[in-house]
């Protein structure tokens, strides 16, 4: 008996070390498969998350890319290709941008220039934007000792986070000698959204931020660009470090006194252009696009030449054979009270935008209603934000919202609706079992004739057959 206990366990023991040899080897095996399909994103370099990236190109179908491994980027273009897109015809490179391949030629000056549809050149052929006129025109005049490119980082409906984050993805792979940010006044837009079949959503979107084309006075308008010009400040400091000049061309919607404001408040010091209204006129602008014509975009190049002439010691510009007026290059901000002038621009705009009260399908209401949404009926979907200018003596809103009965939901529609300001906040929860009138406190820190801004959120929506969303509209925002 104990000679059967024994060998009893001498086979278990064995049974169980050889047990453990196959689940060693069984892990052995998982670690080696998982590590070699496995990428660390964060501690690949810029070429090889370059790389993974195009591993993967071959799953879409459209001209458009949704930036996977770069979120804040947005999108690109589909690389090497060509189509017809944004009323003229595309060639992209190997990052998918309308511009020359990332691969520098020696003797090379490369000048990158981050920005939005403008720099891309919406509606004119590439030759015919800003940057490669501007190229054109260094070569031919600068007497440089180095050939010059200009390098376009820019799409259309880009704002400034997607411009900083593509600028940080590819800036080892484009090894700038110098960047041109060229904001303009949409820059606090939101991110455009892109699907698997490459089709823009920004529209279709439960939520999303579009701004209408000026800049106004409320808390959250401030908030935004403060954001923007803090992201642009960082950037400039991180620039220096690399040991790159940067420059800055405020391209359209901007005046001179904003800029200055905010140039100053954030301590920027970059040589900077704005360009002038004259150029924006509609004789400057395409048709269709509403950007910018060839004849604009010379003078923009011009502009751009005198700006960056000094830091490369390039021979000085000549005088215009006609009589169109560039603006000045500011090395440092003009001494001046940038701040009320600016706020006196803004408010102004604001004025003229916007009115004290919202009702859907009047003049104002398409630029008041700066949310997805469809301001001709009110129909708001998941976030809708709302402008109004502050009534003379006005303490209240009243605001009325109407239940689509016909719009299925398992629960009544709840609405959170937020009015912010610098130092407080009103806050009112609706459950809407029927349409009704809410009645909101306005802070009392906002001051009369200025912007404000109305915030809804609501946590469940339904959509009609064209995916607007139909299940509660605003039909009226009042003050009293």
């Amino acid at each position: 008996m104990p000679e059967t206990n024994s060998k009893i366990a001498t086979f278990l023991l064995s049974l169980c070390t050889v047990l453990f040899l196959l689940l060693l080897i069984a892990v052995s095996a998982c670690v080696y498969l998982y590590n070699k399909d496995h990428y660390d994103l964060y501690s690949m370099s810029q070429e090889e998350s370059h790389k993974l990236y195009a591993k993967f190109e071959h799953l879409f179908q459209s001209n458009y890319r949704p930036a996977w491994f770069y979120p804040d980027m947005g999108f690109t273009l589909k690389p090497h290709a060509e189509f017809e897109v944004w009323g003229a015809a595309c060639k992209t490179n190997d990052l998918g941008y309308r511009t020359y391949d990332t691969k520098k030629e020696k003797g090379t000056l490369r000048v990158l220039f981050v920005g939005d549809s403008w720099t891309y050149g919406m509606g004119v052929r590439f030759e015919e934007s800003f940057p490669v006129q501007f190229e054109k025109y260094a070569n031919e005049h600068s007497g440089y000792n180095k050939k010059i490119q200009s390098w376009t980082l820019g799409l259309p409906a880009y704002n400034t986070v997607n411009q900083i984050a593509s600028l940080s993805a590819y800036i080892d792979l484009i090894q700038p000698d110098a960047v041109v940010f060229c904001p303009t006044i949409n820059d606090a837009d939101d991110t455009v959204g892109i699907t698997e079949r490459g089709i823009f959503y920004k529209k279709r979107a439960p939520a999303g931020m579009v701004y209408p084309g000026f800049m106004y006075d409320s808390f959250q308008s401030y908030a935004r660009w403060n954001a923007v010009f803090d992201l642009l400040k960082d950037t400039e400091q991180d620039l220096k470090q690399k040991g790159i000049p940067t420059f800055f061309f405020y391209v359209a919607g901007w005046n001179s006194e904003v800029v200055h404001y905010f140039v100053s408040n954030h301590a920027l010091h970059s040589p900077y252009v704005v360009t002038p209204h004259a150029l924006l006129e509609p004789k400057y602008l395409e048709e269709k696009w509403k950007h910018g014509t060839p004849a604009a975009y010379g003078y923009f190049a011009r502009m751009i030449y005198r700006m960056l002439q000094p830091s490369f010691s390039w021979n000085e510009d000549v005088p215009l054979s006609d009589d169109v007026e560039l603006a000045p290059v500011f090395y440092e901000t003009p001494k001046g009270n940038w701040e009320e002038l600016a706020k006196k621009i803004i408010n102004s705009d604001s004025v003229r935008g916007f009115s004290e009260e919202f009702v859907p399908g009047s003049r104002s209401a398409v630029h008041q209603m700066i949310s997805v949404g469809d301001p001709e009926k009110g129909r708001i979907g998941q976030y809708a934000s709302f402008v109004l200018i502050k009534k003379k003596g006005g303490t209240s809103l009243s605001i009325d919202i109407e239940r689509n009965d016909t719009c299925v939901s398992l629960s009544d529609p709840e609405l959170d609706i937020i009015v912010h300001s610098a130092h407080d906040r009103a806050l009112e929860h609706v459950v809407l079992d029927h349409s009704q009138r809410v009645q909101l406190m306005l802070p009392d820190d906002i001051e009369d004739g200025t912007s404000f801004e109305v915030e809804m959120t609501q946590k469940s929506i339904c959509f009609d057959e064209l995916s607007l969303p139909h299940g509660v509209a605003i039909t009226k925002i009042g003050q009293f």
